[in-house]
C-alpha cells in the first residue's frame, strides 16, 4: 500500500500491520503543489513514529 499526502501517524501505521498482516505500507513524501514523490518510507509495526517518507 502506498500512503501520501499528510502526516502518517504510527498508531495508524500500526493497525494497518494488525488489520492486513504482511501488506507492505510505504509512507511517501512530495511537494504539495504537485504530485510528486521524492522519498519514502516502508513501515513496520514497531515504528515509534512514521518519518516523512
Amino acid at each position: 500500500m502506498i500512503c501520501s499526502g499528510e502526516a502518517l501517524p504510527a498508531e495508524l501505521a500500526r493497525r494497518f500491520a494488525e488489520v492486513l498482516p504482511g501488506t507492505d505500507l510505504h509512507n511517501l513524501y512530495g511537494p504539495t503543489e504537485a504530485t510528486i514523490d521524492v522519498t519514502w518510507h516502508p513501515c513496520g509495526p514497531a515504528d515509534r513514529t512514521v518519518p516523512i517518507g
